[in-house]
């Protein structure tokens, strides 16, 4: 009875021995692993930080002053205006404004708008205010102000004088926050009197803060919808993985094939959504210095 049981174990192993080759292909068909799909974070919007600034402009626009139309005055001008402002900064030991071509056209465009429209106020009739009139001249500000002055003055440090008299003015003229001025004086026609009115519009500039690469986002957005697609086409071919059962050499050497191609394709994968998290995470960090800036000033 052993020798029959040592007889049939001689055979299997010569079996096992000579069919090797066949047994290591039918076990490597029945344990071939799928590679893991890394897990894509979507939509973007969910990675990308956002920029502040544009939800929270700061305006500051006290009440305008007024001095009497019919009191005699003297020529008024913007050079002059702008050398008065600075020399009240000057005593306080503040930084002297820079003046700005486009603040000087937006305040051009109050001046005459008053004296067309026949208001004096912030905002006009038609519900125009400074920011509006920064749009109009392209200036993007993290911070705005503006003085209004009606009537005759003795001089150019007569203007700036009575602002400073008041309270609000005397407040945007020492703002340290502001780094430019623009400023717009003129005589005309208001309410039946000929008489001056001068406008300063102040501000610090959004590009002193480091700009936000636009084009990244565009970048980030094509990506991800790259992804997105890919994406697609990995799910559905693991789907079919799943679910084929090859018996055949035939229909193993075909699915071999497809895994192959899921490899290849999940590799791709892998790689650019490493790609894609490093160009969120370069984009995100420019939002937070974008708003960093903002906040400090």
């Amino acid at each position: 009875m052993k020798t029959w049981k040592l007889l049939i174990l001689l055979i299997m192993v010569a079996g096992l021995w000579l069919f090797r080759g066949d047994i290591r292909q039918w076990y490597q068909k029945f344990t071939l692993e799928l590679p893991p799909l890394e897990n894509f974070i979507r939509p973007t919007t969910n990675l990308v930080e956002k920029i502040t600034q544009e939800l929270r402009p700061e305006i500051i626009a006290p009440p305008p002053l007024r001095r009497s139309t019919k009191r005699p005055g003297t020529t008024l001008t913007r050079s002059g205006v702008i050398t008065a402002t600075n020399r009240e900064r000057q005593k306080l030991g503040l930084p002297l404004l820079k003046e700005n071509t486009k603040l000087n056209a937006s305040a051009e465009l109050k001046l005459k708008d008053m004296f067309a429209q026949q208001y004096f106020e912030h905002v006009s009739p038609s519900g125009v205010a400074v920011k509006d009139l920064t749009t109009q001249t392209n200036y993007r500000f993290i911070i705005i102000g503006e003085n209004l002055a009606l009537g005759n003055f003795d001089s150019d440090a007569d203007i700036v004088t009575a602002w400073m008299n008041s309270p609000g003015h005397r407040a945007n003229i020492l703002n340290q926050r502001f780094t430019e001025i623009g400023v717009a004086v003129g005589q005309g026609i208001f309410e039946g009197h000929k008489t001056w009115i001068g406008v300063q519009h102040f501000g610090h500039p959004l590009a002193s803060c480091p700009l936000v690469n636009e084009t990244l986002l565009a970048e980030i957005k094509t990506q991800e919808t790259n992804l997105t697609t890919e994406q697609i086409t990995i799910e559905k071919l693991r789907a079919e993985l799943e679910t084929d059962k090859p018996k055949t050499e035939e229909e193993y050497e075909k699915y071999k094939m497809k895994v192959d191609q899921y490899n290849e394709l999940v590799a791709h994968y892998n790689t650019a959504v490493g790609e894609f998290k490093t160009l969120v995470a370069t984009y995100n960090t420019s939002i937070q210095k974008f708003n960093s800036c903002i906040q400090q000033n």
